[in-house]
């Protein structure tokens, strides 16, 4: 641990290479300071439990309550730009939908627009996605296991501050919603937690590659995706499947 370090910095992931990568990681990086990479299961269920080792807190670098140590300088600078986009964090929360917790601005990150983390008490992305692996979950909770999302941007990327600069102006810009929606499901696949929408997500790619060819205009000429007809359960179809069904009622 660097001297005077208050807290053991740990992340988790499927393997050396996910975590590796992380976005979550940059300042870290930055500032040279080392961070546990937790790959095992069993790990994610320890750290649950885990909450501080000779006067030292563990710190889940993928959650909201990630300390870290800053100069005056540093706070001067976070709490004035904070103030500054505090109008726009509601408005941004609400155009991404209810499956956005809140936005809050990043401490984190360098060169990354967005990460999505959880909160201080909930499960991280890689517990959740260690729990939809049990074979013998019970459904009835898949509720209660799913993480609470939180926005958080980095406020000195371009991408971020034009994006602002654009809902500023215009708090209906599609163009401007449109991309928070992109980055929001880019986000979610960083921070290792899975696509609700695959296929919105694959239309948002291939509409964003037309504009960057200049043949978005094109699109409108071809011809609408057909949906597959639902299959029609008759009267006598749902008769035999109750009478089916009886039969297995007898047996004990």
């Amino acid at each position: 641990m660097k001297e005077g370090q208050k807290g053991i910095y740990w992340i988790s992931g499927e393997s050396k290479e996910a975590v590796m990568n992380s976005p979550m990681l940059e300042i870290f990086r930055q500032r040279g300071i080392e961070v546990l990479f937790l790959t095992d299961p069993i790990d994610e269920y320890c750290f649950q439990q885990l909450n501080e080792y000779e006067d030292h807190k563990l710190i889940c670098n993928t959650k909201e309550n990630c300390e870290i140590d800053e100069t005056e300088e540093e706070k001067k600078e976070y709490d004035e730009l904070k103030g500054k986009l505090e109008p726009m964090m509601t408005k941004i929360k609400d155009l991404i939908g209810k499956e956005c917790e809140k936005c809050i601005l990043s401490k984190r990150l360098v060169v990354t627009p967005c990460v999505i983390v959880t909160g201080e008490f909930g499960y991280t992305a890689n517990f959740q996605r260690l729990m939809n692996a049990q074979a013998l979950r019970d459904n009835t909770m898949a509720s209660y296991m799913q993480a609470k999302k939180t926005f958080e941007i980095n406020g000195k990327h371009p991408v971020i501050i034009k994006i602002i600069e654009m809902l500023e102006k215009d708090e209906t810009d599609k163009n401007a919603k449109e991309m928070l929606s992109m980055l929001w499901d880019t986000a979610l696949l960083s921070s290792g937690f899975t696509l609700t929408n695959p296929a919105a997500f694959s239309a948002r790619i291939n509409r964003m590659v037309a504009v960057a060819l200049d043949v978005s205009n094109q699109l409108e000429e071809l011809p609408p995706i057909v949906e597959p007809e639902s299959p029609k359960i008759t009267e006598e179809g749902d008769a035999t499947e109750s009478a089916d069904l009886s039969k297995f009622d007898d047996v004990d």
